[in-house]
């Protein structure tokens, strides 16, 4: 199983390209729309975004999920 690494809000920016939209998950979809609020509010980048209601309700509402 692959370890979790979390990150900040700065050491995540280096990951970020600024004119490419990209989605944050978790669980339940409060963290990431946290982070997505304080990424949008100090660094202005308006390309986050986030899965409302986490990977759990994808999950069970039979969405597909593929592992890496």
């Amino acid at each position: 199983a692959k370890e979790t690494k979390f990150l900040t809000v700065d050491e995540l920016e280096v990951y970020i390209e600024k004119n490419r939209s990209f989605v944050l998950i978790s669980k339940d979809g409060k963290k990431a729309e946290n982070l997505v609020s304080k990424l949008i509010e100090d660094k202005k980048l308006n390309n986050a975004m986030y899965l409302d209601g986490g990977i759990k309700e994808w999950i069970d509402s039979d969405k597909k999920v593929i592992n890496y």
